[in-house]
């Protein structure tokens, strides 16, 4: 036999690789900065105005004007890199003013605070009562008028004598519960309808004008509205102050009570009262 031939199968080519591009790089941008941001000066009165200071390397830089509760009251657009700013605080933050800055660039950002305090002009006489200042919504428009007055409690009630302003305060937690009447003191030695208890005591010297001859806004007899005195009269200092944007007078005792009177407009013998302390 003749043999037959096997075919060899040729060579296959390997292809040639192409070339990846390599991918151009994406500059990063900085981060933001805050080289400074100041709020000056330290402390100021209610009402008063605050300089803010800043040099900042970002796109967009925003300040909020915070109270004490860090409760957002304005926002500022500071336009970067450097700049200064001239605030002025509204009447409704007290105790602290907070600053507080965010600086932006692309996703990122940075923050800081800074604050102020704010202190009324003149100061309360319970100046060292925090607790107490901490109540009020605003400050007072004057130094403590001071006066040797006289303070006497009585059973429902109290009566208080100013003599700079020649009134007797008569604050009574009867049927009207929670008002007051002030008048022009009387003194009168004048003998009382009825006798106190044992253990009660008579109103004295202006008191006891206003008492005898005077009848509560609920047309009762002081007598019945607020009885007999707990204690005798008491000579001790007493002082006020008015509170700016109400109608709230405070007075003070030497005996370290304090009561806050508000003024019924229609009515300005007549108002409200509470006890603070």
């Amino acid at each position: 036999r003749t043999p037959t031939f096997t075919i060899t199968p040729s060579e296959t080519k390997t292809a040639t690789p192409s070339r990846t591009p390599t991918p151009t790089l994406t500059p990063t941008q900085a981060a933001p900065s805050i080289s400074r941001f100041d709020a000056s000066p330290d402390s100021v009165v209610r009402g008063g105005q605050v300089t803010l200071t800043w040099e900042i390397d970002a796109d967009q830089i925003i300040v909020e004007l915070q109270n004490k509760n860090l409760v957002t009251l304005d926002v500022y657009s500071l336009p970067p890199p450097a700049g200064t700013l001239t605030v002025t605080l509204p009447d409704v933050i007290q105790d602290l003013a907070v600053f507080s800055l965010t600086a932006r660039r692309g996703g990122e950002t940075v923050s800081v605070d800074r604050g102020v305090e704010v202190d009324c002009e003149f100061p309360w006489f319970f100046d060292g009562d925090a607790a107490l200042i901490n109540t009020l919504a605003g400050c007072p428009i004057s130094v403590p008028i001071r006066s040797n007055g006289a303070y006497q409690a009585f059973e429902t009630g109290y009566m208080i004598f100013t003599p700079n302003f020649n009134r007797v305060y008569v604050l009574y937690a009867g049927n009207n519960s929670g008002s007051y009447v002030y008048e022009f003191p009387k003194v009168t030695s004048a003998p009382l309808p009825d006798s106190p208890p044992g253990n009660l005591f008579e109103p004295e010297a202006e008191f006891r004008g206003v008492w005898l001859d005077s009848d509560a806004p609920t047309t009762r007899d002081w007598e019945d509205e607020i009885g007999f005195g707990l204690t005798p009269s008491i000579q001790t200092t007493i002082q006020t102050q008015n509170e700016g944007g109400t109608d709230a007078l405070y007075i003070g005792t030497g005996t370290g009570f304090v009561f806050r009177l508000v003024t019924n407009p229609q009515q300005p013998n007549t108002g409200i009262w509470e006890k603070l302390r």
